[in-house]
């Protein structure tokens, strides 16, 4: 780091903490605002592209999911496509997939339903143990146009709760959001 990016970033924390001191509350303040803010003129944003691989299981076991995917900043909307492979010789799996989607502070802002996809052993000749799904699922433009991040969760389904268990923690977060986005109108998200 260059000496005046040292001095530029020492001067902008003594301004900031200086604002601090003079106006209480001024960084819960400026922080919602920002948080809540469209990333861009709307109409005019890029799609937020991510992707993700995840060993869902114990290291070892097998199971890999890796979804790579879309946000549709304009229009609303989440795309995907999840590959679900089993390299293990002994069992077939089944894996979740959700996609939760961040404002500019990181916190969750929306949640996409969870989905499964179950692959077979891999010895099984006459069974998938690889396979590619696409996906898309709605989402409030108001939440898409504030998206900065994606958090994508892959998990193991032992049972139906599994995943549903965890859309529940990230729609509650989201739904707790929903006023600053849009005040007045109920959470998009339903509880599962």
């Amino acid at each position: 780091m260059t000496l005046s990016r040292r001095f530029a970033g020492a001067f902008a924390a003594t301004a900031t903490a200086l604002t601090l001191a003079i106006v209480p509350g001024a960084l819960t303040s400026s922080a919602a605002a920002a948080c809540s803010d469209p990333v861009g003129a709307s109409g005019d944003m890029q799609a937020l592209a991510y992707s993700q691989r995840n060993s869902p299981v114990s290291s070892g076991t097998g199971l890999h999911m890796t979804t790579t995917g879309q946000v549709n900043r304009n229009d609303g909307g989440v795309s995907a496509t999840t590959q679900t492979t089993n390299t293990y010789w002994g069992i077939g799996y089944t894996g979740g997939v959700l996609v939760v989607l961040k404002n500019g502070c990181g916190d969750p802002i929306g949640v996409t339903q969870p989905l499964k996809f179950g692959v077979a052993a891999k010895g099984e000749f006459w069974s998938i143990a690889d396979r590619r799904d696409y996906w898309a699922q709605p989402m409030p433009d108001a939440v898409t146009e504030r998206t900065v991040s994606v958090e994508v969760v892959h998990s193991r389904v032992a049972n139906d709760r599994t995943m549903i268990d965890k859309y529940n923690e990230f729609q509650a977060v989201a739904c707790n959001a929903w006023p600053a986005i849009r005040p007045g109108t109920p959470c998009p998200f339903p509880r599962l």
